[in-house]
């Protein structure tokens, strides 16, 4: 039997993301407006890992930075760099604040329910 590589589950690597960071700073992007969209398993990996330097990710103000640019983690299928990440980041936040400010309708209580004592025969 010959052994096949097992595929790379998840998305892409910590070199791919700095990679992908290096190439969108080199066409001309702005950092401010890149978001790196990253899984939970992706943000953790980059947490833990040996192939991270110390100068390469930062956590202030309740954020977390890789190379700079803002992580946001979670509810994605697969990690990407999003190179209108401010643009989608403002709009993420307007619908959420649209979406809290609407009047939620109280459910009614559902009817007590009448007990009729069983008459003794």
């Amino acid at each position: 039997m010959s052994s096949k590589p097992t595929p790379r589950v998840g998305g892409p690597n910590i070199a791919d993301l700095r990679a992908a960071v290096a190439r969108a700073l080199e066409d001309g992007s702005n950092i401010a407006d890149l978001r790196l969209r990253l899984t939970r398993r992706q943000e953790a990996d980059i947490k833990r890992s040996t192939e991270v330097s110390l100068d390469e990710v930062s956590f202030a103000n309740g954020e977390m930075r890789f190379l700079g640019v803002k992580v946001l983690a979670g509810h994605i299928p697969e990690s990407f760099l999003d190179l209108n990440g401010a643009e989608t980041e403002a709009a993420e936040i307007a619908a959420a604040e649209a979406l809290a400010a609407m009047p939620v309708k109280k459910k009614k209580a559902p009817a007590k329910k009448k007990v009729v004592a069983a008459a003794a025969a």
